[in-house]
C-alpha cells in the first residue's frame, strides 16, 4: 500500500527562498481575490489548451466537505505534516471544510519532467507549476505566468495549500500525476531551517516525488476529485479550506455568493472567448456550488456587457480604427466601439464583479490573446440614458510591448518601469483611446444651448435605434417641436424629452409637452414603440413586451390616463407623458394632434 507523507524543505548551505517572501513576492492584488483567480487560472488553462480549433472546457466548483468524506481526507493528508508551518492539521480537524476545485480539459495538462534539473525536449509544465515559482509560459501570445497564477490559489486557501491532479502525455502515451503543494512559514526543527515549502507525495533518495498512473488514479478517486474521461488530458487544481472573501464588512460570502462572483468575472474578463465568432465558443465555462449549477452570464445577451461585444465584432469586421506608429511596431492595435442605451435595471449576477458602476464609458482594452485587461474609463456621455463601450486590442506585432506593461495579476498597463519602444507603444495607445472615446461625446446640443440631455440631433444618429426618438422624428433635438393644428396652426410644442428617470422607483420614458394657449380644446395622442434599425416595430416576438403608455401629468398635478388626452380651456397646458419601456429595448416616442379648436397662432 502507498504511504504518501508531506515532505518539508530545508534551507540548503549556500541559502534559499522561504515560502514567506514567496508569498509577499506574489503581491496583494487590489482586485477581489475570487476575481484574481478567475482571471489567472482561465488564462494559464487558455495558454495550455491542446488545440486552436477545439474548445478548452473550465470550470470552478465550490463544495463542502465533511463526514466520512472528510475523515478520508484526514486520513490521507494529514501525514507528516508540519503544524509550525501551516495549518492543515487544523483545518482538517474541523467538522466541514470548504473545497475550491478549477479544472480544465482539453488542455496539455502539466507534462515534462517531474524533477526540476532534467534536461527534456518537452515543456516543464509540472516542474514549473508544483516545484519553481515565478515562471513565464513560454507559448507565443501567452497571457499567464505559473509562479503568479498559483498565487491566487495559495492565496485563498486558509491552510495555505494545493492539490494538483493531472494527466498528460509523457512516455509515448497518457500518465496521471497527484501531488499536494503547500506555502507555510518558515521555521526550525532539531538544528535544521526549514523554508516552509512542502510538498506531499512519494519521497524518493530524500526527493518528494508525485503519485503517479494507478497510485494517482486510486487517491484521486479515495478523495473523491473529479475523473478524466477517455483520453482527456487536463488538470484539476484543488485550493484546501477555501476563503470566500468578504461580501460585506460584516459578513462573509456564503458558498452560492462566492459562486455567483465566479461566474460574473468570468463574464466580465473572458467573453470574447465565450462568444461563436465563426467557429464554435473557445472557452467553455461552467460554475457550480455543492453539485448546483451556477449559471455564468451570456455576455452576447447580457445587457452591459453586449456592448462591448458588439464592439469587438466590428472590429472583426474592419470597421475600426488603427493605431499608428511611424516607427516599428507601425501598427499598434485597433480600436472599435458601439454607443447604445444604458442598462435601466441592475443585473443581480454581472454586478458582483463589475469594473465599473452605472453607464459605460470605458473601453475594454486587451492583447492579441483576446483575455481583457482592463476597463480604462473615458468622459462619461451627457445623459445617463445611453453608453458606449469600446475595445482596443493590441496588433501581434505590438503585444510584446503590451505584456511588458503588465504586473503579475495581467490587470493593468503600467509605464512607469518601461522603456524605449516599449514605453512609447504603451503610453501612446492610452492616449490614442482616449481621443478615439473623446470622439464619441457630442460637440453641444442641436438648440445651441447647454442641456444634461442627450441631443437628438446629433448623438442619435450614432445611437441608432437605442435612443428614443421624438414625436415623429427622432432627428429633431430642438426645444421647438411642434404638432401641427388646422391650417398649419401651431397647436403643440415638445419642451423636453423623450429621456430616461425614474418615478416610485421604477424607469419610465417622459417627454413634456405644452399645449398653446390659444387653443381652446385639442386631443393628443401618445404612440409607443420598440425602436429598430428599420424603424419601429409594433408587433413584439412571442413573449416579448412593448412599451405602454402609463398616462399623463399635468403641471398642477391632474393625472389622465390612457394614450389619448384631451386639454381645453379649464385645463393646464403643460402636460408630462409618461411610458414604461419594455426590457433592454429602445423606446420611440410619438405624439401628434388628433384634433383641435381655436385659434393657434
Amino acid at each position: 500500500m502507498i504511504e504518501p507523507s508531506w515532505w518539508a524543505q530545508r534551507f540548503p548551505p549556500e541559502g534559499g527562498a522561504a515560502s514567506d517572501g514567496i508569498r509577499r513576492q506574489l503581491g496583494t492584488p487590489s482586485l477581489d481575490p475570487l476575481t484574481v483567480l478567475v482571471r489567472e487560472m482561465a488564462q494559464n488553462s487558455w495558454d495550455a489548451r491542446n488545440s486552436e480549433s477545439l474548445p478548452v472546457r473550465f470550470s470552478i466548483a465550490i463544495d463542502t466537505l465533511d463526514g466520512d468524506r472528510l475523515s478520508e481526507w484526514r486520513q490521507w493528508l494529514t501525514r507528516g505534516v508540519e503544524s509550525v508551518s501551516f495549518d492543515l492539521d487544523t483545518v482538517l480537524s474541523s467538522d466541514s471544510v470548504l473545497l475550491l476545485t478549477v479544472s480544465d480539459r482539453g488542455t496539455s495538462g502539466l507534462g515534462g519532467p517531474i524533477r526540476s534539473g532534467v534536461v527534456s525536449v518537452e515543456s516543464p509544465d509540472f516542474v514549473n507549476f508544483v516545484r519553481n515559482v515565478g515562471e513565464r509560459r513560454d507559448r507565443e501570445f501567452g497571457g499567464g505566468t505559473y509562479g503568479f497564477g498559483k498565487g491566487s490559489l495559495y492565496r485563498i486557501s486558509g491552510a495555505h495549500t494545493v492539490l494538483v491532479n493531472t494527466r498528460c502525455h509523457a512516455d509515448g502515451g497518457l500518465q496521471r500525476r497527484f501531488m499536494g503543494t503547500a506555502l507555510g512559514h518558515s521555521f526550525s526543527k532539531n538544528g535544521g531551517k526549514y523554508t516552509g515549502r512542502h510538498w506531499w507525495g512519494l519521497v524518493n533518495d530524500n526527493v518528494p516525488d508525485p503519485l503517479l498512473d494507478a497510485d494517482a488514479l486510486d487517491i484521486a478517486q479515495q478523495l473523491g476529485l473529479p475523473t478524466f474521461s477517455g483520453t482527456d488530458t487536463g488538470t484539476d487544481l484543488v485550493v484546501v479550506a477555501a476563503k470566500l472573501g468578504a461580501l460585506t464588512e460584516d459578513a462573509l460570502r456564503a458558498p452560492r455568493e462566492a459562486g455567483e462572483h465566479i461566474a460574473s468575472a468570468l463574464a466580465w474578463y473572458l467573453w470574447p472567448k465565450l462568444i461563436d465568432r465563426g467557429s464554435g465558443v473557445p472557452l467553455q465555462c461552467t460554475v457550480s456550488v455543492d453539485g448546483e449549477a451556477v449559471e455564468v452570464p451570456d455576455p452576447e445577451r447580457d445587457p452591459k456587457i453586449a456592448p462591448f461585444v458588439a464592439a469587438l465584432r466590428k472590429l472583426d469586421l474592419g470597421d475600426s480604427k488603427r493605431f499608428e506608429r511611424r516607427r516599428p511596431p507601425v501598427v499598434g492595435g485597433y480600436f472599435a466601439s458601439e454607443v447604445t442605451i444604458a442598462p435601466v435595471r441592475p443585473s443581480p449576477v454581472t454586478d458582483l464583479a463589475a469594473p465599473f458602476e452605472g453607464a459605460s464609458h470605458h473601453c475594454a482594452r486587451m492583447r492579441h490573446v483576446e483575455l481583457v485587461v482592463d476597463y480604462l474609463a473615458g468622459p462619461e456621455l451627457p445623459d445617463s440614458i445611453a453608453q458606449y463601450a469600446a475595445v482596443f486590442k493590441a496588433h501581434e506585432d505590438a503585444d510584446e510591448h503590451f505584456a511588458e506593461a503588465e504586473p503579475p495579476t495581467h490587470d493593468a498597463w503600467v509605464t512607469r518601469h518601461l522603456q524605449a519602444t516599449a514605453l512609447g507603444v504603451v503610453r501612446d495607445a492610452t492616449s490614442f483611446v482616449r481621443a478615439r472615446m473623446q470622439e464619441l461625446l457630442p460637440s453641444s446640443s442641436s438648440s445651441g444651448q447647454a442641456s444634461d440631455e442627450i441631443p437628438l440631433g446629433g448623438l442619435s444618429q450614432r445611437l441608432s435605434k437605442a435612443i428614443p426618438g421624438g414625436p415623429g422624428n427622432a432627428g429633431s433635438g430642438s426645444g421647438d417641436r411642434s404638432g401641427g393644428g388646422r391650417g398649419g396652426q401651431r397647436v403643440l410644442r415638445v419642451l423636453s424629452g423623450p429621456r430616461l428617470t425614474i418615478i416610485d422607483g421604477v424607469p419610465r420614458v417622459v417627454t413634456d409637452v405644452q399645449v398653446e394657449p390659444s387653443v381652446e380644446r385639442v386631443t393628443i395622442k401618445a404612440d409607443v414603440f420598440v425602436a429598430t434599425d428599420s424603424g419601429r416595430e409594433a408587433t413584439p416576438p412571442v413573449g416579448a413586451a412593448l412599451p405602454t403608455v402609463v398616462g399623463w401629468i399635468g403641471e398642477d398635478g391632474a393625472r389622465a390616463n390612457g394614450e389619448q388626452l384631451v386639454v381645453d380651456s379649464g385645463n393646464v397646458r403643460r402636460w408630462t407623458l409618461v411610458v414604461a419601456p419594455a426590457d433592454e429595448t429602445a423606446t420611440r416616442v410619438e405624439i401628434r394632434v388628433v384634433d383641435s379648436e381655436g385659434d393657434a397662432r
